[in-house]
């Protein structure tokens, strides 16, 4: 529930010949989408082409349509294993519904129009259906692009042509936690991670898991969360290292920096909670979780819980125990990640 469960070879949408299948199916949805729909908006417009290029432009929506859905399908499977580009899954969950409309009105127009070509008569229906279909054809090809697009950020953003990793001069200065924690805000964003830290204010909103992702790191040690999810992959770390500023210097940061906010104690992993307290922040605004008699703060979490946030939401207030090892068992990666969230002990 608090991390990426990893995939197996035989689901549905997950492998190919060990190959992820997003990435293998991904470009019929990009090719055969847009060119069958703008080759539809030309036969609204060219009646002489209809008959030849007709039927071939509604097969070509109907597997750009088949191919949106199982690259949507695929994406959400590869998400699990490698994390989720918030932007290119929200454009993905629109593509679809519009690629299905666009191929129903593309059919109901075209047996519209052939009926009223064998019955030489003006059909009002099918002048509508076309007037329709182009509307969805042009959204469809518009969405397209931006999926496409915002796919190749997630995947090339600080890819090519990066800079390259900060010299240790430029890591020279030397940081208390304080001063970590006095950037806190959107706007002014620090963290540190292994007691390096790093201005990430620039970074929120190119992260390709979503702005919120950097948001719940900023005035916090995010060494587990960050490890938790990226473990000792090189293009995060690359990525990373070009903002960094300093070290920290003195006392090691510990894990309960990243887990504090402005509406919660600065609880140590020693610190003894009850289970009265937690009841009392059972919100999305606030949400405190016991897992095998330890508290965790789950309240930036919500927002990026791959699994939607509702299983967080499910949590809050309560022992959420039987429902982290029901979906997690002893899986280290989540225990990982939750363990970046703990205020203290259940007394």
């Amino acid at each position: 529930m608090l991390t990426f469960q990893p995939l197996e070879s035989s689901d549905l949408f997950g492998f190919i010949a060990g190959l992820p299948m997003h990435p293998l199916v991904v470009h019929a949805a990009v090719v055969l989408l847009p060119l069958s729909a703008l080759m539809l908006v030309v036969l609204v417009f060219v009646p002489s082409w209809r008959s030849r290029f007709g039927w071939a432009t509604i097969a070509g929506l109907a597997v750009g349509t088949v191919a949106a859905f199982v690259a949507k399908e695929s994406g959400e499977a590869l998400a699990a294993k490698v994390g989720l580009p918030a932007d290119h899954a929200r454009w993905g969950d629109i593509l679809v519904p519009v690629s299905v409309g666009l191929f129903v009105v593309a059919l109901a127009w075209l047996l519209l129009r052939n009926r009223a070509a064998r019955t030489s008569s003006r059909s009002v229906t099918a002048t509508v259906a076309g007037g329709l279909a182009i509307v969805l054809a042009l959204a469809a090809t518009a969405i397209t692009v931006i999926v496409g697009h915002s796919g190749a950020q997630a995947v090339w953003a600080g890819g090519v042509g990066e800079s390259p990793a900060p010299s240790a001069s430029a890591t020279a200065t030397t940081y208390t936690m304080d001063d970590v924690k006095a950037h806190a805000t959107p706007a002014d964003c620090w963290t540190a991670i292994d007691k390096t830290v790093y201005n990430l204010t620039a970074w929120e909103g190119q992260h390709p898991g979503g702005q919120q992702v950097i948001v719940g790191l900023c005035g916090t040690d995010g060494t587990a969360v960050y490890k938790g999810e990226h473990g000792s992959q090189k293009k995060p770390a690359s990525a990373l290292a070009q903002f960094a500023i300093g070290t920290i210097g003195g006392a090691k940061p510990t894990a309960s920096a990243s887990s504090t906010v402005s509406a919660t104690p600065t609880a140590t992993t020693s610190a003894t909670l009850t289970l009265s307290e937690v009841k009392k922040h059972s919100s999305a605004s606030s949400c405190w979780s016991v897992v095998d008699g330890e508290v965790f703060d789950l309240t930036k979490w919500i927002g990026r819980h791959p699994g939607g946030p509702r299983r967080i939401l499910d949590m809050c207030g309560r022992d959420g125990s039987a429902a982290f090892h029901g979906q997690h068992g002893s899986s280290g990666q989540a225990t990982r990640i939750l363990d970046g969230y703990s205020m203290g002990k259940l007394g």
